[in-house]
């Protein structure tokens, strides 16, 4: 039986991720039964409150959401933004409370699972824990590696480093590399950057110019990959 049979709302993107990483369909059926689908979530909406016990596991089925730090003077540093595919959470795991505010940044979609639920299954199912496990690894590894690279660049670089950065997010999870949507607005493209929003529009600008991108509202085109990341290395 595959997972769609199994599936209230067809393509869950949590028993896509089970598929993926060689769970069966007796296994499959177990999460299943733990997975809430297709919770809509409206732009502003907020799914997790810094400082607050992560109770449930979430994976973006549609839209956008951004993952934010802030500080009791108000100040918001955004440090990621969460793309169809990408888990909410994982922030959450241990007995820590979690850091982080995650608010969707256009109207989207989630499947969920309850983490205490998630995490017993893992302790029944080796192959659930191991991919878990790689899932832990593979978003640590990320982020620090995203902090190491931004601190050493320019404006420009940063931009590119964006842009493509987020064309491999969505060719790694089976969407085009060269024509996306951003639907997080510049001013939160610009605080994730830590550049100025006129900054970033002076550099987006000259992408254009210069033939590598092009945008239509909230859809961007890469025209000239090679040349995108040829930026970077020079």
């Amino acid at each position: 039986m595959s997972h769609a049979a199994l599936s209230a709302c067809f393509n869950c993107c949590i028993l896509d991720w089970g598929e993926s990483n060689g769970l069966d369909a007796f296994e499959l059926a177990r999460l299943h039964s733990l997975t809430v689908h297709s919770k809509v979530a409206q732009r502003g909406e907020r799914l997790h409150h810094a400082g607050c016990a992560r109770k449930n596991l979430y994976v973006v089925k549609s839209g956008c959401f951004k993952s934010s730090s802030g500080n009791d003077s108000g100040l918001e540093q955004i440090t990621t933004f969460l793309l169809p595919g990408d888990w909410i959470g994982l922030d959450g795991i241990g007995s820590n409370p979690a850091g982080s505010n995650v608010l969707a940044v256009a109207l989207s979609s989630v499947c969920s699972i309850p983490l205490r639920h998630f995490e017993e299954l893992c302790l029944q199912i080796p192959a659930l824990q191991r991919a878990f496990h790689r899932l832990l690894s593979n978003e640590i590894n990320r982020d620090h590696g995203l902090m190491l690279v931004l601190g050493g660049m320019h404006a420009q670089e940063r931009v590119a480093f964006f842009l493509l950065d987020i064309a491999a997010r969505f060719e790694a999870k089976g969407y085009s590399k060269n024509y996306f949507k951003l639907p997080m607005t510049n001013k939160d493209i610009g605080n994730h950057l830590a550049i100025r929003n006129e900054t970033l529009s002076r550099v987006l600008t000259k992408f254009i110019k210069d033939g590598l991108i092009a945008i239509d509202g909230k859809d961007v085109e890469i025209r000239d990959l090679e040349r995108l990341k040829r930026g970077l290395e020079s």
